[in-house]
C-alpha cells in the first residue's frame, strides 16, 4: 500500500479509490486543536491531532523575535537605521518583504515601542530650534559642533536634529553651568553627524 500510494505514477483518482476501499468514515472535531478520528473498513480506529491552521493575520504577523530586535534597536537607532540593520541581517517582515522606515514604524506603533526621538525627548533632550529659543539666538547659531562642549548631538530620527540641553558639562561632580545667552558659537563642522527629531 505505501509503495503504490507514494509511486509518482499513481494518479490522484486511484488514490481516492484506495481510500474508499480502506476507510469507512472520518470524524473531525474542532476545539483547541483538530481531532481526526478514522474508522477503517475492518473496524479498527485511528485518532490524530492536528494544530489549528493560522488565520490570515497570523500568517502576516512579524515574528516575535524580530519585534524584540526592533525594541532593542529603537533605544539607539532611527527607523531608517533599524530597517538597514534588519535587512543587513537578511531578516524579512511577516509578508516576506524587506524592511523600510515605514514598516519599522508600523511595528513600533503596533507593539507600543517608543521611538528613539521620543526617548531622547523624555530624557530632556531639545531640538535645535528649542535650544535657539532658550539661548535667544538664531537656530543656525545653535547647531552643535565639536567646539561647543556644552552641546551634544545624536541622530534621533529621519527628519530634524536633536541635541542635549544647553548646559556646560560638569567637571569633577561640580554643578552644571548654564550657557550664557550672549555666548558666541562657532560654525558647525562639516563632518559632524546631525540628528533627526520627528518621525514621518
Amino acid at each position: 500500500m505505501p509503495r503504490v500510494w507514494h509511486d509518482p505514477r499513481t494518479p490522484a483518482r486511484d488514490r481516492k479509490r484506495l481510500l474508499r476501499l480502506l476507510v469507512e468514515d472520518v470524524t473531525l472535531v474542532r476545539d483547541d486543536a483538530i481531532q481526526i478520528h478514522i474508522r477503517w473498513k475492518a473496524g479498527a480506529t485511528t485518532s490524530l491531532t492536528q494544530a489549528l491552521p493560522l488565520g490570515a493575520p497570523d500568517l502576516r504577523r512579524t515574528p516575535a523575535a524580530i519585534v524584540e530586535q526592533v525594541r532593542v534597536l529603537a533605544t539607539e537607532q532611527t527607523d531608517t537605521q533599524i530597517a538597514a540593520i534588519l535587512n543587513g541581517r537578511w531578516l524579512r517582515s511577516g509578508t516576506g518583504q524587506a524592511f523600510t522606515r515605514v514598516r519599522v514604524r508600523h511595528i513600533r506603533t503596533t507593539y507600543g515601542i517608543v521611538s528613539f526621538a521620543d526617548q531622547l525627548r523624555g530624557g530632556g533632550w531639545l531640538t535645535v530650534p528649542e535650544i535657539a529659543t532658550h539661548l535667544q539666538v538664531h537656530p543656525s547659531t545653535a547647531k552643535p559642533s565639536p567646539a561647543k562642549a556644552f552641546l551634544r548631538a545624536v541622530r534621533a530620527n529621519d527628519k530634524a536634529s536633536c541635541s542635549s540641553s544647553p548646559h556646560r558639562p560638569a567637571a569633577d561632580g561640580a554643578p552644571r553651568q548654564a550657557l550664557p545667552r550672549s555666548a558666541t558659537l562657532p560654525q558647525l563642522a562639516s563632518h559632524v553627524r546631525h540628528e533627526v527629531q520627528s518621525d514621518a
